[in-house]
């Protein structure tokens, strides 16, 4: 407590000369930040058609939309750098395709000089960027026509093609860059989106009449199938700090893998038993083959389609007050499961990108990859949720 000579306009010098420097986590913005934009191209028809004994007057439509997004948002860790070697020059992975981060606070002495050599130092600087947006392609068909007998039918399919390279699907910026899959985490490069759906088929079918005379009765089923969002096959990373993550982020499964060109690569060697022969058949089995001697591509793999089929009743009723109606509505949200749980069954995934480990990793002091057996093996199953309809 200093109550001498107190002047209150003056931090105390014994206050000041007993502060340090602030070295905590921080989530700062780019000053350059630039706000991103979608620039999108759309061309659409709309036409009424004659289908012969189908009947007359359909309604046909298709729209083809292109957009591609400019100086979208990414996050980088300002807490790492590049490793060096002695000459100035950045250090890679043995076979020369990926950088090895190094973890290197300002604020203290050290000087990172070799591969996972972080010091112990686990605080990041998390900043938020632009970087490359990627880009889309949606395509969609509908038909339909309504009869006068109050039948009503209406069918679509809806294509997309969508490359992407951060989500940015989390409330924070950990999550935001802890999460996206990708070879280089600092620089990630567009690759197909994690919420794409390539493939939707819809078809709906509606009839109107009158139960009660006055008050429409409706009955209506809804079916879609679309195909299952992508994945990837990544690197099990339990406590792996040799591409320079912190505790924070060194068990996250989000490196795309090193596929060897075969069992003399001189970039990969293997650890407790693990052959390449066994990680061939992994590589066959993920459908990886056709990227030997570089790396697993982000979303190459599907999870399984999903199809609904729903069904609705909607009554209309007298209201409380003269001229007034009211309306009942009874659902069922699924009616596939009610005879085969199975075709109804929902692969959901979790938000933002998602994998399944492909083999586990380490970095000799070449640089060189170790392999070995992925905790729990290798599965090609999609990383799904199943919600039972």
């Amino acid at each position: 407590i200093y109550l001498d000579n107190v002047d209150i306009t003056q931090v105390p010098q014994e206050v000041q000369d007993a502060l340090v420097a602030g070295d905590g986590n921080t989530n700062p913005i780019d000053p350059n930040f630039e706000l991103p934009t979608d620039w999108r191209l759309s061309l659409g028809f709309d036409w009424n058609t004659d289908l012969g004994i189908l009947g007359d007057d359909w309604y046909t439509s298709a729209e083809f939309i292109y957009s591609r997004c400019k100086d979208d948002v990414r996050w980088v860790d300002l807490a790492r750098r590049p490793l060096t070697d002695a000459n100035g020059n950045i250090v890679t992975t043995a076979d020369g395709g990926r950088i090895i981060y190094v973890v290197d606070d300002p604020l203290d002495d050290h000087v990172p000089m070799g591969i996972g050599d972080d010091n112990n130092v686990n605080r990041y600087d998390l900043m938020l960027t632009n970087g490359d947006g990627g880009k889309s392609q949606i395509f969609t068909a509908t038909i339909g026509k309504a009869w006068d007998n109050g039948l009503s039918f209406r069918t679509s399919y809806t294509n997309q093609d969508i490359e992407e390279a951060v989500a940015g699907s989390s409330s924070t910026a950990t999550s935001n860059f802890q999460y996206p899959i990708a070879k280089d985490v600092q620089n990630i490069d567009p690759g197909t989106a994690s919420y794409q759906i390539e493939h939707r088929f819809m078809a709906d079918i509606t009839y109107r009449t009158e139960l009660f005379s006055g008050y429409q009765s409706t009955f209506g089923l809804f079916w879609e199938r679309q195909s299952g969002r992508p994945f990837s096959y990544v690197y099990d990373t339990f406590r792996f700090n040799k591409f320079g993550d912190q505790n924070q982020f060194d068990s996250t499964s989000r490196y795309l893998a090193y596929i060897p060109t075969g069992a003399d690569d001189p970039n990969v060697t293997y650890r407790n038993g693990f052959s390449y022969d066994q990680f061939a058949e992994y590589i066959a089995a993920a459908g990886l083959g056709g990227y030997a001697g570089g790396y697993a591509p982000r979303n190459n793999d599907r999870g399984p389609w999903n199809t609904t089929l729903d069904f609705k009743y909607t009554q209309e009723l007298p209201g409380l007050f003269e001229g007034h109606k009211g309306e009942l509505y009874f659902n069922i949200r699924n009616i596939l499961a009610m005879f085969d749980k199975e075709a109804a069954q929902q692969h959901t995934f979790f938000f933002g990108d998602n994998a399944n480990r492909l083999v586990s990793v380490d970095l000799d002091d070449q640089g060189r990859y170790v392999y070995g057996t992925p905790f729990g093996g290798f599965d090609t199953a999609a990383p799904t949720n199943y919600l039972p309809e």
